[in-house]
Parts: structure tokens; sequence; C-alpha cells
């Protein structure tokens, strides 16, 4: 069936503007729109079930199945679940309305990459130490709906939205049973690829599960209706991923083939992915009780070890060999104590990790294996303590690094990663510690927040300190961008249109604020004298400079015209050759300055001078427009403006 879209500009329940269709899923059609009377931006979702429906040619749908009422209702009731529950992962739905003989669900617009384009750009995946933090809000988001029957049937990476908070969103919910999206079937169960078994909970902790799997070991897992005749999907650990046992237990036990078999539910799954990432023993008591605890359990574990050893190469005192017997318990004795003690210091690294005090575990545990000879069942244990700590302290920057970017604090982005790298300068060394250091990681963060940063400060901060008239701030922020297009960050061209654009907006700004305080007409000259050069010849301040020169009764010129060519201009092709002084040294005063407003009134410039608008209004190839903008001046344009602007000064026209 061939589905036709709603056009841009269809308003649906006289709320929502529809302005671009986004995509489509056997569900239906996914359109990006604007609330009407606030502009805030939705995505607005039509339910138009494939092969159920048709559209009329006045937009309307046409019921041409018996199930689609039946899907219908089912999709409402998921939608007002969702929008009687607002979570912190799941997309907030606004608003349900019934329209067009269908029904449309008004939600949250995020602002981001979906995690399967962001993993595909990329060609990254996440440490699971990473994914178990990013996952906990939809967790609990979802033991919540859960418990209100909620299905969502459409997880997917496709539908995890990577936003730039940072954290991840999952919108896209709905689904049709025996109908699955090219994009989704690698994360769908074999139930929802038939209509004869009922659709459980459990198909959204299989596609969850998934889900993960696609993030930490790169790859999408096999399609489970291609399992069923020949089951091939690898645990992450054969493909090379640093997993715990326990945790990849709980990820292969939600991806079972067999509804029964998985978790039945989101909390359960929770619980088991939520223990594996750290266990939390009981609390010891006493303050540093830990921390003597270790450095006791370390010295006695290798003193046990050395006695071991003593004994078992009969160097006790009075040269008296010992049985076997009583090597073999001597043996027992001490590998025993080690076991034990080596587990309470699990459990107290363990302690710490729940407390999300990682910074103590690294550190205790880098300390310990520098200034000790540690067995290497020990040496495994802590790496493997090390490697959770170090994912978990990872996640933490990652976290502070996105609330302080989606707060705009790009001082504190970038005093995180300076710490965040030196904390991983000082455990390179460290035989443990190196194996799970990426500091080509840290460089792309670091790459990845400057060009951020750049953003922001061309699209916000420099507009806004010029608005501000906060001058300080507006030099600040292009010294900083010189900085980012003096390192490739940026291109020229883009610092020069930011640049220029904010510091015609405070130059104007400024001028005007002289002018309604009173200040002579020398002193406003002199300050734009000062600065034209930073707005790029912008033709406001140029007629700014014409104005007040007038007023001071300068520059009265001679009107006559003798060089114009049979269009109309002064200088015909300013705009696509670059000009010399021998071009224009033949024109009178009052020519040039034609030449100069000419490059404008191209565009459509409509000038505050009513004589140029009359002047210009004689030619056909005069459009005046009110979007002019100065930025649409091509480099040629620029080049001859600022020759014309140069001899203008040099002739002492200005």
């Amino acid at each position: 069936m061939s589905i036709r879209l709603l056009n841009s500009g269809v308003i649906i329940g006289g709320k929502y503007q529809i302005t671009a269709a986004l995509g489509g899923n056997p569900v239906g059609i996914t359109y990006a729109g604007t609330a009407v009377q606030t502009a805030q931006k939705v995505i607005i979702r039509e339910f138009m079930p494939q092969d159920c429906c048709e559209r009329a040619a006045d937009g309307s749908i046409i019921n041409v199945a018996d199930v689609f009422e039946q899907e219908k209702q089912k999709y409402i009731a998921g939608a007002k679940i969702l929008l009687a529950n607002p979570g912190q992962a799941v997309t907030q739905v606004y608003e349900l309305l019934e329209e067009n003989g269908t029904v449309y669900t008004i939600m949250e617009y995020v602002e981001g990459i979906s995690l399967d384009a962001y993993l595909t750009q990329n060609k990254n995946r996440f440490p699971v130490g990473r994914i178990q933090v990013l996952i906990q809000p939809l967790l609990a988001d979802f033991a919540r709906l859960q418990e209100m029957g909620f299905i969502h049937g459409n997880i997917s990476p496709d539908n995890l939205i990577f936003s730039n908070a940072g954290s991840l969103k999952l919108t896209g919910f709905g689904y049709v049973q025996g109908k699955v999206s090219l994009k989704s079937d690698a994360y769908a169960t074999v139930e929802m690829f038939q209509t004869q078994q009922p659709v459980s909970m459990s198909a959204d902790v299989y596609a969850l599960c998934a889900s993960i799997y696609r993030c930490i070991t790169g790859a999408a897992p096999q399609e489970a209706y291609r399992r069923m005749s020949q089951d091939m999907l690898q645990k992450p650990s054969a493909l090379g991923v640093e997993i715990p046992t326990s945790t990849e237990s709980a990820l292969m036990m939600g991806m079972k083939l067999s509804a029964k078999e998985r978790f039945q539910a989101m909390k359960a799954f929770a619980r088991a992915f939520g223990q594996a990432q750290a266990a939390t023993p009981e609390k010891k008591k006493g303050g540093n009780g830990g921390t003597i605890a270790l450095i006791i359990v370390g010295c006695v574990l290798i003193i046990g070890l050395a006695v071991a050893a003593f004994i078992l190469f009969g160097q006790m005192s009075g040269k008296e060999a010992a049985s076997d017997n009583d090597q073999t318990e001597a043996t027992t004795e001490a590998s025993s104590e080690s076991t034990t003690e080596t587990t309470e210091e699990g459990s107290e690294y363990n302690q710490l990790l729940s407390e999300g005090r990682y910074d103590e575990v690294i550190n205790q545990i880098v300390t310990l294996s520098e200034t000790a000879d540690l067995p290497d069942a020990m040496k495994e244990q802590y790496s493997q303590i090390l490697q959770q700590a170090l994912e978990a302290q990872y996640s933490d920057f990652e976290s502070k690094v996105a609330d302080s970017r989606n707060s705009n604090d790009y001082d504190a982005v970038f005093s995180q990663i300076a710490e965040e790298e030196d904390m991983y300068n000082q455990l390179q060394s460290n035989s443990l510690a190196s194996a799970y250091i990426d500091m080509q990681k840290l460089t792309d963060k670091r790459d990845e927040m400057k060009h951020a940063h750049a953003e922001y400060l061309m699209n916000d901060a420099i507009s806004a300190a010029a608005a501000k008239l906060d001058e300080s701030g507006l030099n600040d922020a292009a010294a900083k961008l010189q900085e980012y297009a003096d390192e490739g960050i940026i291109t020229p061209e883009e610092l020069e249109k930011s640049r220029e654009s904010a510091y015609s907006t405070f130059v104007i700004a400024k001028i005007t604020a002289f002018n309604n305080a009173g200040t002579d007409a020398e002193t406003i000259l002199q300050y734009i004298n000062t600065n034209l050069a930073n707005t790029g010849n912008n033709s406001k301040v140029l007629e700014f400079w014409d104005y007040y020169n007038a007023l001071l009764g300068r520059n009265v010129m001679d009107a006559t015209i003798r060089h114009q060519s049979g269009n109309g201009y002064i200088l015909e092709y300013s705009n696509s050759t670059e000009l010399t002084r021998a071009d224009i040294d033949y024109l009178s005063q009052y020519e040039v300055k034609l030449a100069v407003y000419e490059i404008f009134a191209r565009h459509g410039k409509i000038f505050s001078d009513q004589a140029l608008n009359e002047y210009f209004q004689a030619f056909n190839w005069y459009q005046p427009s009110s979007d002019f903008d100065d930025s649409v001046l091509n480099e040629y344009e620029k080049h001859n403006l600022d020759l014309l602007v140069s001899y203008q000064r040099s002739m002492g026209y200005r």
C-alpha cells in the first residue's frame, strides 16, 4: 500500500502544525511539528497501521481491515498510560487527539541523535559499566509503567535517542503484531513476527537486552526468527567484551527465545542487571575500619602465603619435616584464610563502589598493586574490581560533562575533562589500570566539546553579549572563536560571519544608545570610525556614518552621475569580479557612495535614506526586501566593499 503523507502546514486538533515528515513504521507516521500558540517543538505521531487503512483525498483515514479498530484501541490504551505517567527516560505524551478517523499523539521533542546513528557514525560501542548507568532511568520508568500493563513493543537503538544532555530517551511506542520494521527486526522477539502467540511484557525485556547487546558489542544480535532454525548468537565475552559473568548471564537470559524462559518483567531484569554491576554487602562499622582492614588483610595474606611456603619446603625449626597430611592441612588453612580475606576485601570494595566512592577504590588498589607482590589470583580479582571502578568513574565524568554542557558551562566542561586527563595520566604507568585507560577516547571527547563550545559561542553567546552591550563578553567570545579557528575547529568563514554579525549588533546598539543620550555627532563619528571594520562594513553602520557626517555639514557633494551602465549600475561587475583602485579612480565622490550602496541594493536592502530608495527604485534589478541581511554578500562583493570604503577614507570622504 502506498502511504500518502500529510502535507507540511496541516493543523492537527487546531493546536499543532506539521512541519515535516520524519518517517514511518508499521504502526504509523511520525512528523515534526510545533504548537501553534507557543511555537514549542513537538513530535506528532499519526496512527496509520500498515495494510489496515488508506488515506482519503481530504487527509482522513479510511479503515480497510477489521483489526484497525482493535489495534487503534490498543494504541490509545498505551498512549493514555504514558500521558498519565510522565517519566524521566520515556518521552512524554502531552496530548491525545482523535481526528481524521484515527488518533494522534503529541509527544515531547528530544534534541539529539538516535542511538543507532550515534553508534554507526562513531563506529563506537559503550563499556558495560557506562550502559548500566545510562539505562538506569529507563529501567526505573519501565518498572513503574509495566505495573499498569504497558507494553512498548518497539524498543530498538533507532528509538533510543541519545539526547544532547547525554541521557537516553525512549520514543516510538506501539506495535502491530506480525509486522516488524527492518530497523527493529534484530530486536524483536519471535512472537512479534507472528500473530498466534500473545505478546507479553517480556518482549520489551528482550528488545532492551538486544539493544544493550548492540551497544556493548558493536553489532546487532542475530534475529530471533533466524535463531529458531540455527541459534548462532554469541555471548558478548566471546566477542572480546569485558563483562562480569553475572552481568552477561542476566543479559543472555533476557534474550531467551522462549518467552517463558526470559525475565517476565523489566523490574526483575533491572534487579539482576543492577546486582551484576555491584553487589552491596552489609556495611562494616567504624569510620576508617575499611581502610585499616584493607592494610591488615593485605599484610596477613602475604605473611600467610609466606608461612605456607615455608611449611611446604620443610624448613621449620628442629629440621622436622611435616607429614604430607600436615602439609596439606597447612596449605588448606592458608588457602582458606586467603579466600576468606580476599572475599572480605571484595566486599569492602563493593561497598565503596555502591557509595560512589570510585576514586578511593582506584587509589587503594593501585597503591596496593605497586607496594605488594600480589598472587595472580588476587591480581585477577583486583583487576576486575578496578575495571568496575574505572568504568563507573568514567560514567561519572561523562554525566558531569553532560550536565555542564547542558547548562552551557563550558569552563566546567573543560575543567572536568582536565581532571579526568590528570587521573588517567597518573594511572597509565600502573600495570593493572593501564589496560582500562583509553586516552584517544578522552581526546575525542575534548574535540567534541570544543566543537559544541564553538557552536554555542557562534549561535548564542556572542550575539547575547552583543545584545546586552557586554563588550568584555563579546571580545572574550570573539577571542575564543579565533582560537578555535586557528585550531581548525571552525572555518575562517564561520568565524568572520559570526564575529561580524555580533559586532554589527553591538555597534548599532551602541550608536543608538549614544544618540538617545544626546552624545555629540563628532564623538559618535569617532566611535564608528574605530569600530566599522569589526562589523565587516555593515550597511546600517555605513548609513549612520553618512547621517552624522551630514549633520555636521560635511561631504556635501555634486549629485551628478557621469558613469553608469545601461542597466543603471555604477560598477556593474562588483558582484562577480575583484576590482582594483584603477577601476574606481575615475568615479566622483557621489558615484563612489552609490557604488557602495549598490552592493547592498543588489540584494534588496531598504535604506534609511529615502533618497537612496528612490534612486534604486528606478532600476528593474532592484527588488526591495525586508528580509535583507548583510551576510548574503559574496566574496567578490565583500572584497569590493572593502576597496570602496578604503578608497573613501583615503580621499577624505569618510
